[in-house]
């Protein structure tokens, strides 16, 4: 079977727009991760909405490539790329994707290890919890509105005599 110009052009666009955005989807792991060796949780919550997008657009473009996978009768898989590649004879696609594979790998990496160091930071936050809560033995210090729950009560003191 034989792959004809314009699908292998199509392919090839697509396969730049994939590593395009997988690039940009490890700069953003990185900034996670800088985020979090640095303990700026303030920034989190907006590189976590960027890092949400970028893979919603990894997606796309994943689930586009696996239709033209399926459409020339391929796996679905990093297998059936490499036969159809193979077909188009065009060793920049080639370094592409073998780009885009070499950067998933790396993103993968640095996405297991941003999810170590948010469990570090997890449980970090839950023994100083279990520290505060074992150091009140009356209950609990501070109430839901965020006051101080304990009340100290007027004494009349000792009167010396």
């Amino acid at each position: 079977m034989s792959i004809v110009l314009s699908e292998a052009n199509f392919l090839h666009q697509l396969i730049k727009d994939e590593l395009d955005a997988m690039r940009n989807f490890a700069q953003l792991l990185d900034t996670e991760q800088a985020i979090l060796v640095e303990n700026r949780s303030a920034e989190l919550e907006s590189v976590t909405t960027e890092k949400n997008k970028s893979l919603s657009n990894l997606l796309a473009l994943e689930k586009t490539r696996n239709a033209h996978l399926e459409k020339n009768a391929y796996a679905k898989d990093a297998e059936g790329m490499r036969q159809l590649l193979a077909l188009c004879d065009n060793v920049e696609m080639n370094q592409h994707w073998n780009m885009l594979l070499e950067i998933s790998a790396d993103a993968q990496e640095a996405n297991r290890t941003n999810g170590l160091l948010i469990q570090r930071h997890l449980s970090r936050n839950q023994a100083t919890l279990n520290i505060l809560h074992q150091n009140d033995q009356a209950g609990s210090m501070y109430g839901s509105d965020g006051q101080s729950k304990t009340k100290f009560g007027t004494s009349r003191g000792i009167v010396a005599r």
